[in-house]
């Protein structure tokens, strides 16, 4: 089976309503009328320190997912230690040389690219990583065959 899963490790603000089968719970895009709506989406977020309990049900998927997925794009992560440490457990999590591993670093100087590429295939046993120094929107966009697979 072949699907996309997002997962959000400090939580969203929800789901938007995007077309004809979206969510009932789902917001209207571009709804400002009401505050309870914002309060809501408000207490789905989480702070580093909330979000890093090794326990929690949600960073278990995101550890499971991890090890288990064919294609890993990473998107917005910046990359700080302890969004790694809160993905990674222990290192290497398992040889991988066939996993594809694309991550967006828009903004990150080459010299810190490169540092960050080995920490990665440290930190998960991948063999090779592609880390364009791309947005998010970037790196969908022309890494969008990677996601066919």
């Amino acid at each position: 089976m072949t699907y996309l899963e997002i997962l959000y490790p400090y939580g969203s603000l929800g789901l938007l309503k995007l077309g004809i089968n979206s969510n009932s719970d789902a917001i209207d895009f571009g709804n400002r009328n009401s505050s309870d709506i914002i309060f809501k989406s408000a207490q789905n977020l989480k702070t580093y320190s909330e979000a890093t309990d090794p326990s929690s049900v949600e960073i278990s998927k995101i550890r499971n997912t991890i090890k288990s997925a064919n294609t890993l794009f990473f998107l917005g992560l910046a990359f700080h230690p302890l969004n790694l440490e809160l993905l990674y457990s222990e290192k290497p999590i398992f040889k991988s040389n066939n996993k594809t591993v694309i991550a967006s670093t828009f903004g990150i100087s080459e010299f810190n690219r490169k540092l960050l590429k080995e920490k990665l295939k440290d930190l998960g046993g991948y063999e090779d990583i592609e880390i364009p120094s791309f947005t998010a929107y970037q790196t969908i966009r022309d890494y969008s065959e990677a996601l066919r697979v």
